[in-house]
């Protein structure tokens, strides 16, 4: 669960960082919001793969919220 979390941390404020002082993707974040944050759901779901952690993200901490 602590990896999941961790992983969707990391990528929300690497995309922040890289809004902020990257001009090109700012510009994309500011023409196409849903697809950017599509894009950082994405990219989570990918490393969350790669370090196992999905279906203890999912169960843990999304199941309780529903």
């Amino acid at each position: 669960m602590f990896t999941g979390a961790a992983v969707i941390a990391s990528v929300f404020i690497g995309s922040v960082w890289a809004g902020e002082n990257k001009a090109i993707i700012k510009k994309f974040k500011k023409e196409n919001p849903a697809l950017f944050v599509f894009l950082v759901m994405v990219v989570s779901y990918f490393l969350m793969s790669l370090f196992g952690g999905v279906m203890v993200f999912l169960l843990g901490i999304k199941l309780p919220l529903l």
